[in-house]
C-alpha cells in the first residue's frame, strides 16, 4: 500500500515480517535488515528522489517509511508509471520478499489479498478494535481479581472501564455496519459490470 503525502512525494511502508522476527535482534541487526529492504527500492526509483527514509519501532512490528518523489527515468513525475495500480503494488510486494529472503531466508510471505479475496481492514479501525480489545482484557482482568475485601474498589473501576468501553463498542458496531453496506454494494456493483462487461 502507498499513500500519497501533502507534499506529492509517495509514502511505501515497509512491514514484512512480525513481531517475532525482531523480538532477539540487536539494534545494528534491525538497521541491517533495513538497509537491506532499502537496497530494494533503490533498485526500483533513483535514491535521489528519496525524501526521507524512516524506521518506526512504535508498533509491535517494526517498519520502514519511505517517502519519495515518483519521478520517471526521464525526469517526469508520474506516480501512475513508478506506483502503478493495486496489481503492480502486488508485484512489488512479491518481489520485496523473494528479495528479502536472499538474506533472510526464515522469513514468511502472507498469503495475499488478492489471492485470499479477504479485504483489508482500515488501520484506524484495526487501531480502534486493538483498543477495545485491550479494554475487554482490562475489563476481564478487573472481575476475575473481586474479592469480598476489593469489591467497592473493583466495581468503581469496571464502572470507569465502562464509561467509555460501552459507547466505543456502539461506535465500532455502527462504523463496522457502514463498512459492510459499503462493501455489499461495491460487491453487487463489481458483479454487474462484469456481467455487463460479458
Amino acid at each position: 500500500m502507498s499513500l500519497k503525502s501533502p507534499t506529492g512525494a509517495f509514502i511505501v511502508p515497509l512491514r514484512f515480517t512480525n513481531a517475532k522476527f525482531f523480538k532477539d535482534k540487536t539494534n545494528r541487526e534491525i538497521r541491517a535488515y533495513f538497509a537491506y529492504a532499502l537496497k530494494f527500492l533503490e533498485g526500483r526509483q533513483r535514491p535521489d528522489t528519496f525524501l526521507s527514509a524512516v524506521v518506526h519501532m512504535d508498533e509491535k512490528t517494526p517498519h520502514l517509511h519511505l517517502c519519495f518523489v515518483p519521478l520517471t527515468p526521464d525526469g517526469r513525475l508520474s506516480a501512475k508509471e513508478i506506483i502503478g495500480n493495486r496489481k503492480n503494488l502486488v508485484r512489488w510486494q512479491d518481489e520485496f520478499w523473494q528479495h528479502m529472503v536472499k538474506q533472510y531466508p526464515e522469513l514468511e510471505r502472507g498469503e495475499s489479498a488478492s489471492q485470499t479475496g479477504r479485504e483489508h481492514i482500515p488501520p484506524r479501525i484495526f487501531k480502534e478494535m486493538t483498543q477495545l480489545t485491550k479494554q475487554k482484557e482490562q475489563l476481564d482482568a478487573l472481575l476475575v481479581g473481586i474479592t469480598p475485601f476489593n469489591g467497592k474498589s473493583r466495581a468503581a473501576e469496571i464502572s470507569k472501564v465502562l464509561d467509555s468501553y460501552i459507547p466505543n463498542v456502539a461506535r465500532m458496531k455502527d462504523q463496522l455496519r457502514k463498512y459492510n453496506v459499503a462493501f455489499t454494494k461495491t460487491a453487487v456493483e463489481n458483479e454487474k459490470l462484469k456481467e455487463k462487461n460479458r
